[in-house]
């Protein structure tokens, strides 16, 4: 359940509250496959959503345990974790992250 808060806390943007529910989870010497593979899609998307790294280790430990399960369940949420990540880490690393947004009227 710990690692299901981390992800609604990240959804949130509540990255500071996510990574304590994370690091809560990934302290645990024998902690669960199953709990282990919910927690690391989350840390995946963290790194690159604060500009800390691609989260390519936990995103790359996640597709390998999601794979063993052959889980749809566990599969979907990690490669999903992955595409954000790729594409955040293209954004920044093209330049295609906006420094300021303006506004467009309709017909302009």
């Amino acid at each position: 359940m710990i690692a299901w808060r981390a992800r609604l806390l990240a959804e949130r943007g509540q990255y500071a509250a996510a990574d304590r529910c994370l690091a809560e989870v990934m302290r645990h010497p024998h902690v669960a496959p199953i709990t282990r593979v919910s927690a690391l899609p989350v840390a995946g998307v963290l790194a690159p959503r604060r500009g800390d790294g691609d989260g390519g280790a936990a995103l790359d430990e996640g597709i390998a345990l999601a794979v063993r399960t052959g889980e749809a369940q566990r599969l979907g949420p990690v490669a999903a974790a992955r595409a954000e990540a790729a594409a955040t880490v293209h954004r920044e690393a093209h330049g295609l992250v906006a420094d300021e947004i303006y506004p467009v009227a309709e017909g302009a």
